[in-house]
Protein backbone atom coordinates (compact mmCIF):
# COMPACT_ATOMS: atom_id res chain seq x y z
CA UNK A 1 0.00 0.00 0.00
CA UNK A 2 2.57 2.43 0.31
CA UNK A 3 3.58 1.69 -2.22
CA UNK A 4 0.26 2.73 -4.36
CA UNK A 5 -0.01 5.88 -2.20
CA UNK A 6 3.73 7.25 -2.97
CA UNK A 7 2.73 6.48 -6.33
CA UNK A 8 -0.07 8.74 -6.11
CA UNK A 9 1.21 11.59 -4.20
CA UNK A 10 3.92 11.76 -7.06
CA UNK A 11 1.65 11.77 -9.96
CA UNK A 12 -1.88 13.50 -9.09
CA UNK A 13 -0.40 15.44 -6.25
CA UNK A 14 2.68 16.14 -7.74
CA UNK A 15 4.77 16.11 -4.15
CA UNK A 16 8.26 14.55 -4.58
CA UNK A 17 8.52 14.84 -0.62
CA UNK A 18 5.96 13.10 1.69
CA UNK A 19 3.64 15.08 3.56
CA UNK A 20 4.78 16.09 7.16
CA UNK A 21 3.06 16.83 10.46
CA UNK A 22 5.06 18.35 13.04
CA UNK A 23 4.59 20.37 16.25
CA UNK A 24 3.72 24.10 15.41
CA UNK A 25 5.54 26.53 17.12
CA UNK A 26 2.85 28.81 17.21
CA UNK A 27 -0.71 28.11 16.73
CA UNK A 28 -2.78 30.85 15.08
CA UNK A 29 -4.92 30.61 12.05
CA UNK A 30 -3.90 31.51 8.75
CA UNK A 31 -6.82 33.21 7.74
CA UNK A 32 -10.06 34.30 8.66
CA UNK A 33 -12.80 32.76 6.99
CA UNK A 34 -16.66 33.66 6.82
CA UNK A 35 -18.06 30.10 7.27
CA UNK A 36 -16.48 27.34 8.87
CA UNK A 37 -17.65 23.50 9.51
CA UNK A 38 -17.80 22.51 13.46
CA UNK A 39 -16.74 18.98 14.57
CA UNK A 40 -17.16 18.38 18.40
CA UNK A 41 -15.18 14.79 19.41
CA UNK A 42 -16.72 13.73 22.77
CA UNK A 43 -14.29 10.65 23.44
CA UNK A 44 -16.49 8.88 26.37
CA UNK A 45 -18.47 5.47 26.18
CA UNK A 46 -19.63 3.17 28.59
CA UNK A 47 -18.37 0.08 27.33
CA UNK A 48 -15.43 0.19 24.68
CA UNK A 49 -16.28 -2.09 21.40
CA UNK A 50 -13.37 -4.58 20.40
CA UNK A 51 -13.48 -3.29 16.20
CA UNK A 52 -13.85 0.53 17.27
CA UNK A 53 -10.52 2.52 15.98
CA UNK A 54 -11.58 6.28 17.26
CA UNK A 55 -10.51 8.40 19.97
CA UNK A 56 -12.31 6.75 23.19
CA UNK A 57 -12.35 6.09 26.99
CA UNK A 58 -14.00 5.04 29.16
CA UNK A 59 -16.83 7.00 31.11
CA UNK A 60 -16.28 8.94 34.27
CA UNK A 61 -18.54 11.39 35.43
CA UNK A 62 -15.66 13.54 37.14
CA UNK A 63 -13.47 13.51 33.81
CA UNK A 64 -16.56 14.17 31.85
CA UNK A 65 -17.06 17.25 33.50
CA UNK A 66 -13.53 18.67 33.25
CA UNK A 67 -14.15 17.91 29.40
CA UNK A 68 -16.44 19.87 29.24
CA UNK A 69 -15.24 22.82 30.72
CA UNK A 70 -12.16 22.77 28.38
CA UNK A 71 -14.24 22.13 25.07
CA UNK A 72 -15.54 25.49 26.34
CA UNK A 73 -12.09 26.46 26.72
CA UNK A 74 -10.70 25.51 23.49
CA UNK A 75 -13.98 27.57 21.65
CA UNK A 76 -13.00 30.98 23.89
CA UNK A 77 -9.03 30.33 22.58
CA UNK A 78 -10.28 30.06 19.20
CA UNK A 79 -12.41 33.35 19.37
CA UNK A 80 -10.12 36.21 18.65
CA UNK A 81 -8.47 33.80 15.38
CA UNK A 82 -11.94 34.43 14.17
CA UNK A 83 -13.49 36.81 12.25
CA UNK A 84 -16.83 38.92 13.93
CA UNK A 85 -19.96 37.28 12.31
CA UNK A 86 -18.41 34.21 11.40
CA UNK A 87 -21.24 31.27 10.11
CA UNK A 88 -21.16 27.94 11.24
CA UNK A 89 -21.73 26.23 8.42
CA UNK A 90 -22.93 23.17 10.20
CA UNK A 91 -22.21 21.49 13.69
CA UNK A 92 -21.34 17.67 13.83
CA UNK A 93 -20.87 16.12 17.30
CA UNK A 94 -18.95 12.54 16.88
CA UNK A 95 -17.69 10.49 19.64
CA UNK A 96 -17.68 8.13 21.29
CA UNK A 97 -21.01 8.60 23.04
CA UNK A 98 -21.83 12.06 23.11
CA UNK A 99 -25.48 11.90 24.78
CA UNK A 100 -23.12 10.92 27.93
CA UNK A 101 -23.05 14.74 28.48
CA UNK A 102 -26.58 16.30 27.51
CA UNK A 103 -25.52 19.11 30.49
CA UNK A 104 -22.04 20.10 28.73
CA UNK A 105 -23.03 19.74 25.23
CA UNK A 106 -25.52 22.03 26.10
CA UNK A 107 -24.03 24.79 27.79
CA UNK A 108 -21.85 24.16 24.54
CA UNK A 109 -24.35 24.73 21.85
CA UNK A 110 -25.08 27.97 24.34
CA UNK A 111 -21.75 28.80 24.01
CA UNK A 112 -21.64 28.65 20.12
CA UNK A 113 -25.14 30.73 19.70
CA UNK A 114 -23.55 33.19 21.81
CA UNK A 115 -20.20 34.14 19.97
CA UNK A 116 -21.47 32.99 16.56
CA UNK A 117 -23.99 32.36 14.41
CA UNK A 118 -25.62 29.00 14.79
CA UNK A 119 -28.94 28.81 13.08
CA UNK A 120 -27.80 25.48 10.46
CA UNK A 121 -28.60 21.57 11.49
CA UNK A 122 -26.82 20.17 14.04
CA UNK A 123 -25.93 16.53 13.76
CA UNK A 124 -25.06 14.08 16.34
CA UNK A 125 -23.79 10.56 17.14
CA UNK A 126 -26.25 8.29 19.05
CA UNK A 127 -25.58 5.11 20.65
CA UNK A 128 -28.65 2.95 20.71
CA UNK A 129 -28.19 2.15 24.40
CA UNK A 130 -28.82 6.06 25.03
CA UNK A 131 -31.36 6.00 22.91
CA UNK A 132 -34.05 6.55 25.46
CA UNK A 133 -37.09 9.09 25.19
CA UNK A 134 -35.42 11.40 28.09
CA UNK A 135 -32.17 11.69 26.27
CA UNK A 136 -34.00 12.02 22.61
CA UNK A 137 -36.20 15.34 24.45
CA UNK A 138 -33.03 16.52 25.50
CA UNK A 139 -31.06 16.46 22.19
CA UNK A 140 -34.27 18.18 20.80
CA UNK A 141 -34.53 20.66 23.34
CA UNK A 142 -30.90 21.80 23.15
CA UNK A 143 -31.13 22.09 19.36
CA UNK A 144 -30.05 18.67 17.84
CA UNK A 145 -31.67 18.40 14.44
CA UNK A 146 -30.18 15.44 12.72
CA UNK A 147 -29.24 12.01 14.73
CA UNK A 148 -26.31 8.95 13.09
CA UNK A 149 -27.72 6.02 14.98
CA UNK A 150 -25.07 3.51 15.54
CA UNK A 151 -26.99 0.03 15.27
CA UNK A 152 -24.02 -1.64 13.42
CA UNK A 153 -26.47 -4.56 12.87
CA UNK A 154 -29.79 -6.20 13.92
CA UNK A 155 -27.77 -9.23 14.26
CA UNK A 156 -27.23 -9.86 17.43
CA UNK A 157 -24.87 -12.76 16.61
CA UNK A 158 -22.88 -10.95 14.40
CA UNK A 159 -22.12 -8.02 16.90
CA UNK A 160 -21.39 -10.03 19.41
CA UNK A 161 -18.98 -11.47 17.10
CA UNK A 162 -17.04 -8.31 16.54
CA UNK A 163 -17.03 -7.36 20.23
CA UNK A 164 -19.92 -4.85 19.99
CA UNK A 165 -20.56 -3.53 23.29
CA UNK A 166 -24.20 -3.21 25.04
CA UNK A 167 -25.14 -6.07 21.98
CA UNK A 168 -28.15 -6.71 25.10
CA UNK A 169 -31.22 -4.92 23.61
CA UNK A 170 -33.17 -4.79 20.42
CA UNK A 171 -31.80 -2.54 17.90
CA UNK A 172 -35.02 -3.07 15.77
CA UNK A 173 -36.77 -1.24 18.74
CA UNK A 174 -34.51 1.53 19.13
CA UNK A 175 -34.68 2.24 15.67
CA UNK A 176 -38.37 2.71 15.86
CA UNK A 177 -37.88 5.06 18.94
CA UNK A 178 -35.03 7.43 17.10
CA UNK A 179 -37.11 7.37 14.07
CA UNK A 180 -40.52 8.38 15.59
CA UNK A 181 -38.66 11.56 17.77
CA UNK A 182 -39.19 13.60 14.82
CA UNK A 183 -35.58 14.76 14.01
CA UNK A 184 -35.07 15.93 10.09
CA UNK A 185 -32.96 13.38 9.77
CA UNK A 186 -32.41 9.66 11.26
CA UNK A 187 -29.24 8.38 9.67
CA UNK A 188 -28.60 4.43 10.63
CA UNK A 189 -25.15 3.71 10.53
CA UNK A 190 -24.51 -0.19 9.52
CA UNK A 191 -21.20 -2.11 8.99
CA UNK A 192 -20.48 -5.15 6.19
CA UNK A 193 -17.68 -7.02 5.11
CA UNK A 194 -18.01 -8.78 8.74
CA UNK A 195 -20.93 -10.96 7.55
CA UNK A 196 -22.20 -12.80 5.05
CA UNK A 197 -23.70 -10.84 1.86
CA UNK A 198 -27.11 -11.83 2.81
CA UNK A 199 -26.91 -10.84 6.36
CA UNK A 200 -26.11 -7.25 5.60
CA UNK A 201 -28.58 -7.08 3.03
CA UNK A 202 -30.98 -7.64 5.61
CA UNK A 203 -29.78 -5.25 7.71
CA UNK A 204 -30.06 -2.83 5.10
CA UNK A 205 -33.29 -3.48 3.86
CA UNK A 206 -34.83 -3.41 7.17
CA UNK A 207 -32.82 0.08 8.11
CA UNK A 208 -35.20 1.35 4.83
CA UNK A 209 -38.71 -0.33 6.03
CA UNK A 210 -38.02 1.16 9.72
CA UNK A 211 -38.05 4.24 7.26
CA UNK A 212 -34.65 5.96 8.09
CA UNK A 213 -33.87 8.90 6.07
CA UNK A 214 -30.28 7.69 5.56
CA UNK A 215 -28.88 4.08 5.45
CA UNK A 216 -25.14 4.03 5.89
CA UNK A 217 -23.17 1.41 5.16
CA UNK A 218 -19.45 1.18 5.87
CA UNK A 219 -17.03 -1.44 5.63
CA UNK A 220 -15.33 -2.95 9.08
CA UNK A 221 -11.98 -1.56 8.48
CA UNK A 222 -9.39 -3.26 10.61
CA UNK A 223 -6.94 -0.51 12.26
CA UNK A 224 -4.25 -2.65 13.05
CA UNK A 225 -4.56 -1.69 17.08
CA UNK A 226 -7.35 -2.71 17.53
CA UNK A 227 -8.64 -5.75 19.03
CA UNK A 228 -10.94 -7.04 16.48
CA UNK A 229 -8.08 -6.04 14.30
CA UNK A 230 -5.27 -7.52 15.05
CA UNK A 231 -7.43 -10.86 14.94
CA UNK A 232 -8.88 -10.25 11.68
CA UNK A 233 -5.58 -9.27 9.32
CA UNK A 234 -3.72 -12.93 11.33
CA UNK A 235 -6.44 -14.20 8.56
CA UNK A 236 -6.91 -12.36 5.76
CA UNK A 237 -5.65 -10.31 3.31
CA UNK A 238 -7.23 -6.45 3.87
CA UNK A 239 -6.39 -5.43 0.15
CA UNK A 240 -8.19 -8.79 -1.98
CA UNK A 241 -11.21 -8.15 0.47
CA UNK A 242 -11.56 -4.66 -0.66
CA UNK A 243 -12.62 -5.99 -3.97
CA UNK A 244 -15.31 -8.63 -3.07
CA UNK A 245 -16.68 -5.62 -0.99
CA UNK A 246 -18.03 -4.63 -4.00
CA UNK A 247 -20.40 -7.31 -4.07
CA UNK A 248 -22.24 -5.56 -1.08
CA UNK A 249 -22.47 -2.36 -2.49
CA UNK A 250 -23.98 -3.20 -5.36
CA UNK A 251 -26.47 -4.85 -3.68
CA UNK A 252 -26.98 -2.16 -1.55
CA UNK A 253 -27.43 0.56 -4.49
CA UNK A 254 -30.24 -2.31 -6.07
CA UNK A 255 -31.78 -2.01 -3.07
CA UNK A 256 -31.82 1.51 -2.60
CA UNK A 257 -33.12 2.23 -5.91
CA UNK A 258 -36.00 -0.25 -5.45
CA UNK A 259 -37.13 1.61 -2.61
CA UNK A 260 -36.60 5.25 -3.94
CA UNK A 261 -33.57 5.98 -2.09
CA UNK A 262 -30.52 8.00 -3.98
CA UNK A 263 -26.53 7.48 -3.34
CA UNK A 264 -25.53 10.41 -1.42
CA UNK A 265 -21.95 9.33 -1.35
CA UNK A 266 -19.79 5.69 -1.53
CA UNK A 267 -21.11 4.54 1.60
CA UNK A 268 -24.41 6.28 2.16
CA UNK A 269 -28.48 5.94 0.64
CA UNK A 270 -30.61 8.85 1.35
CA UNK A 271 -34.40 9.23 0.75
CA UNK A 272 -34.91 11.78 -1.95
CA UNK A 273 -36.95 14.12 -0.09
CA UNK A 274 -34.53 14.23 2.69
CA UNK A 275 -31.41 16.27 4.19
CA UNK A 276 -28.38 14.13 3.85
CA UNK A 277 -26.30 13.25 6.95
CA UNK A 278 -22.37 13.88 6.21
CA UNK A 279 -19.71 15.14 9.32
CA UNK A 280 -16.76 15.19 6.59
CA UNK A 281 -17.53 16.31 3.59
CA UNK A 282 -16.46 20.30 3.87
CA UNK A 283 -14.11 22.24 2.25
CA UNK A 284 -12.92 23.85 5.47
CA UNK A 285 -13.48 22.87 9.15
CA UNK A 286 -12.74 23.31 12.73
CA UNK A 287 -12.24 20.64 15.15
CA UNK A 288 -12.26 20.53 18.92
CA UNK A 289 -11.69 18.10 21.41
CA UNK A 290 -9.67 15.74 21.79
CA UNK A 291 -8.23 14.19 18.78
CA UNK A 292 -10.31 16.19 16.64
CA UNK A 293 -8.24 17.95 13.35
CA UNK A 294 -8.96 20.79 11.07
CA UNK A 295 -8.36 22.28 8.11
CA UNK A 296 -8.68 26.34 7.98
CA UNK A 297 -6.79 28.26 4.91
CA UNK A 298 -3.87 26.12 4.69
CA UNK A 299 -3.65 24.35 7.78
CA UNK A 300 -4.03 20.67 8.90
CA UNK A 301 -3.93 20.80 12.59
CA UNK A 302 -5.01 18.00 14.89
CA UNK A 303 -5.29 17.92 18.67
CA UNK A 304 -3.51 15.58 21.20
CA UNK A 305 -5.15 12.42 21.57
CA UNK A 306 -5.12 12.33 25.10
CA UNK A 307 -7.74 13.59 27.01
CA UNK A 308 -5.97 14.44 30.12
CA UNK A 309 -3.60 16.45 28.06
CA UNK A 310 -6.20 18.08 25.91
CA UNK A 311 -7.98 19.51 29.90
CA UNK A 312 -4.68 20.33 31.13
CA UNK A 313 -3.69 22.28 27.67
CA UNK A 314 -6.73 24.36 27.60
CA UNK A 315 -6.31 26.30 30.25
CA UNK A 316 -2.99 28.20 29.11
CA UNK A 317 -3.18 27.00 24.77
CA UNK A 318 -4.96 25.75 21.89
CA UNK A 319 -4.27 21.75 22.29
CA UNK A 320 -2.70 21.68 19.03
CA UNK A 321 -0.57 18.64 19.11
CA UNK A 322 0.47 18.97 14.88
CA UNK A 323 0.29 20.84 12.14
CA UNK A 324 0.87 20.56 8.22
CA UNK A 325 0.76 23.04 5.73
CA UNK A 326 -1.16 22.22 1.93
CA UNK A 327 -0.51 23.64 -0.57
CA UNK A 328 -2.96 25.11 -3.51
CA UNK A 329 -2.84 21.70 -5.22
CA UNK A 330 -3.73 19.94 -1.93
CA UNK A 331 -6.17 21.80 -1.18
CA UNK A 332 -8.18 21.38 -4.36
CA UNK A 333 -7.33 17.58 -4.11
CA UNK A 334 -8.87 17.42 -0.75
CA UNK A 335 -11.83 19.01 -1.30
CA UNK A 336 -12.26 16.98 -4.56
CA UNK A 337 -11.63 13.83 -2.70
CA UNK A 338 -14.38 14.49 -0.80
CA UNK A 339 -17.04 15.49 -3.39
CA UNK A 340 -16.18 12.67 -4.91
CA UNK A 341 -17.26 10.81 -2.09
CA UNK A 342 -19.86 11.98 -1.96
CA UNK A 343 -20.22 10.94 -6.00
CA UNK A 344 -20.05 14.50 -7.79
CA UNK A 345 -18.27 17.24 -8.57
CA UNK A 346 -20.13 20.51 -9.79
CA UNK A 347 -17.18 22.42 -11.57
CA UNK A 348 -19.18 26.09 -11.11
CA UNK A 349 -18.43 25.72 -7.57
CA UNK A 350 -14.84 24.67 -7.61
CA UNK A 351 -14.22 27.68 -9.67
CA UNK A 352 -15.95 29.84 -7.45
CA UNK A 353 -13.66 28.52 -4.64
CA UNK A 354 -10.68 27.88 -5.97
CA UNK A 355 -10.82 30.79 -9.10
CA UNK A 356 -9.89 28.20 -11.65
CA UNK A 357 -11.97 25.13 -13.62
CA UNK A 358 -11.50 21.67 -12.56
CA UNK A 359 -10.42 20.76 -15.85
CA UNK A 360 -7.34 23.13 -15.87
CA UNK A 361 -5.68 21.35 -13.41
CA UNK A 362 -7.04 18.04 -13.83
CA UNK A 363 -8.02 17.30 -17.21
CA UNK A 364 -5.60 14.48 -17.74
CA UNK A 365 -7.25 12.56 -14.53
CA UNK A 366 -10.61 13.59 -15.82
CA UNK A 367 -10.28 12.39 -19.64
CA UNK A 368 -8.76 9.10 -18.05
CA UNK A 369 -11.53 8.53 -15.66
CA UNK A 370 -14.17 9.04 -19.15
CA UNK A 371 -12.21 6.96 -20.60
CA UNK A 372 -12.70 4.22 -18.43
CA UNK A 373 -16.37 5.28 -17.62
CA UNK A 374 -15.54 5.92 -14.19
CA UNK A 375 -17.09 9.29 -14.57
CA UNK A 376 -19.92 10.73 -16.24
CA UNK A 377 -21.35 14.25 -16.72
CA UNK A 378 -25.12 15.63 -16.83
CA UNK A 379 -26.77 18.97 -15.70
CA UNK A 380 -23.29 20.45 -15.29
CA UNK A 381 -22.12 18.39 -12.59
CA UNK A 382 -19.61 15.03 -12.83
CA UNK A 383 -20.21 12.33 -11.52
CA UNK A 384 -18.79 8.58 -10.68
CA UNK A 385 -20.42 5.72 -12.74
CA UNK A 386 -21.37 2.75 -10.09
CA UNK A 387 -17.90 1.60 -11.32
CA UNK A 388 -16.12 4.84 -10.56
CA UNK A 389 -17.45 4.80 -6.94
CA UNK A 390 -16.88 1.03 -6.75
CA UNK A 391 -13.29 1.97 -7.45
CA UNK A 392 -13.63 5.20 -5.03
CA UNK A 393 -14.76 2.42 -2.59
CA UNK A 394 -10.99 1.12 -2.90
CA UNK A 395 -9.25 4.64 -2.90
CA UNK A 396 -11.15 5.67 0.22
CA UNK A 397 -10.05 2.30 2.11
CA UNK A 398 -6.44 3.05 0.91
CA UNK A 399 -6.51 6.04 2.21
CA UNK A 400 -7.70 5.06 5.49
CA UNK A 401 -5.10 2.39 6.31
CA UNK A 402 -2.32 4.65 5.00
CA UNK A 403 -2.65 8.16 6.20
CA UNK A 404 -5.68 8.21 9.28
CA UNK A 405 -4.48 4.82 10.75
CA UNK A 406 -1.05 5.98 10.85
CA UNK A 407 -1.86 9.60 12.45
CA UNK A 408 -4.18 7.73 14.99
CA UNK A 409 -1.99 5.19 15.98
CA UNK A 410 1.02 7.45 17.13
CA UNK A 411 -1.29 10.07 18.35
CA UNK A 412 -2.84 7.37 20.68
CA UNK A 413 0.48 6.19 21.77
CA UNK A 414 2.28 9.73 22.12
CA UNK A 415 0.08 12.99 23.33
CA UNK A 416 2.79 14.92 21.71
CA UNK A 417 4.11 13.14 18.97
CA UNK A 418 7.63 14.98 17.43
CA UNK A 419 6.98 14.25 13.72
CA UNK A 420 5.21 12.16 11.36
CA UNK A 421 5.66 11.46 8.05
CA UNK A 422 2.85 10.39 5.46
CA UNK A 423 4.30 8.85 2.46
Amino acid sequence: MAFLTSLARRLVIKRKKPFILAPPKNVKLDTKPKELGLYIHIPFCQEICDFCPYNKVAYKPGLAGKYSKALRREVELYESNLPSGLNLSSVYIGGGSPSLLPEGLRRLLDLLRDKFGLSNDIGLELHPRDADRRTLTKLKDMGVTMVSLGIQSFNQDLLRGVGRAGARFSNEKVARRVIDAGFKCVDIDLMFSASRPETSLKDFTKSINLGADQVSTYPLIPFSYTKWGKKYLSKRNFLFNQFKERNFLNRFANKAREKGYRRSSIWSFTKRSARQYSSVTRRAFLGIGAGATSIVGRQFLVNTFSVREYIKATRKRLPVALEGKLSKREKEIWYLFWQLYNTQIYPDKFKKIFDRGVEEDFSHILRLGRWLNLIDEEKGKIFLTEKGANLFHVVELLYTKSYLETVWERCLRDPWPDRIELS
